[in-house]
């Protein structure tokens, strides 16, 4: 049983891994950090999940697994500034689900007019609704750490970050 269980986890292993770490790459993890974002995947699928599961199933929790290990590794950086809606990785991150992602080419051409759609609405929030929108729903920061960086208590982040949600679905309402 334990041979059966070693072969599985070296086939899943050299089946993924080189996969997940470019995967890692383009969620921004430096280098020196992708090997151990990528080991951290693996031992966190082999603690919860089935070594037998189809291999779709397997690949898409890794990517799961490993698009939450980069949003923490990411979290935990202490003097990240702050990301600019013009700026490369503010629209790499965006893009990552379209480029990595399955799905055909109309789904694509609808994921890129969202964006769009998306990027223009936080373009015509106040400047104070931008910058709380994109660290919480962009860059997905919980609400007391963007409480922090933007210098207010958690009450008027949460306020900022409703007003900032309010105004999204009303601009994506009216292109319906």
């Amino acid at each position: 049983m334990q041979h059966k269980i070693n072969e599985l986890l070296q086939s899943m292993y050299g089946e993924y891994q080189e996969p997940l770490r470019v995967l890692a790459k383009t969620y921004g993890i430096p280098d020196k950090d992708v090997d151990d974002i990528v080991q951290e995947t693996f031992i966190s699928y082999f603690e919860h999940y089935s070594l037998e599961w189809t291999p779709d199933r397997k690949k898409a929790m890794l990517v799961r697994i490993l698009k939450n290990r980069c949003t923490d590794y990411h979290r935990k950086k202490q003097n990240q500034d702050m990301l600019s809606m013009d700026s490369e990785d503010f629209i790499e991150d965006c893009r990552l689900t379209e480029k990595y992602g399955q799905g055909n080419s109309l789904n694509k051409v609808f994921e890129e007019e969202l964006y769009e759609a998306v990027k223009n609405a936080i373009a015509e929030m106040s400047a104070d609704l931008q910058k709380a929108a994109i660290l919480h729903l962009v860059e997905g920061r919980p609400q007391k750490e963007v409480a922090e960086i933007l210098g207010i208590s958690i009450d008027a982040c949460r306020a900022r970050i409703s007003r900032a949600r309010k105004f999204l679905q009303k601009k994506l309402e009216e292109l319906k």
